[in-house]
């Protein structure tokens, strides 16, 4: 693996026990029953991976539906497990290969199923969004799912020539600039 940075063995993640009621979102007292801040290994990263360092990360209806234990596409997740899936920050490490290695110290955008409230994740190296240095993390870290859920609407509508539509999904300021691009 070769890194830039030192890494250390082991970080911060936050980490969930258990599935997390409805009702219990709204309560941060319920909500800490369920979640913890543990210590764990520093993920490595395999062959097309990078390590990368967050500095932000998002909610997003989904996470919701992950913590829940009812998102379809995490239920076979042991707990405890990761929470978060969508983030930014520095690519630390690759895990081999040019994709990776092209990526060494570069800010990027990623979405992870691996959960990004930690201090180090593991992503695809051919799946990150490179960053201009004018874009901030707190900025790009919402800037993978979102838009791509809104681009991809909106060249459907546009595709039916339907005369309006109505869109909840991708409502962040990064999917409202590319839809009125768009349309």
């Amino acid at each position: 693996m070769s890194a830039l940075y030192y890494i250390p063995d082991t970080m911060l993640a936050l980490r969930q026990k258990g599935g997390v009621s409805e009702a219990a979102l709204s309560d941060t007292a319920q909500i800490r029953q369920y979640v913890e801040l543990m210590e764990v290994p520093v993920p490595k990263p395999g062959p097309g991976e990078v390590l990368i360092k967050v500095s932000r990360g998002s909610m997003n209806p989904n996470d919701l539906y992950h913590i829940m234990g009812v998102y379809s596409s995490t239920l076979d997740y042991p707990y405890p497990r990761g929470m978060g899936f969508e983030a930014a920050g520095v690519v630390v490490a690759n895990g081999g290969g040019l994709p990776g290695r092209l990526r060494l110290g570069k800010r990027v955008a990623f979405y992870s199923k691996n959960g990004v409230f930690a201090e180090y994740v593991v992503a695809e190296a051919l799946k990150l969004i490179a960053l201009p240095d004018d874009v901030s993390f707190r900025d790009a870290a919402s800037s993978v799912a979102n838009p791509i859920t809104g681009t991809g609407m909106a060249k459907l509508v546009r595709k039916s020539r339907s005369p309006s539509f109505f869109i909840t999904a991708a409502a962040g300021a990064v999917a409202r600039k590319q839809i009125l691009d768009l349309v």
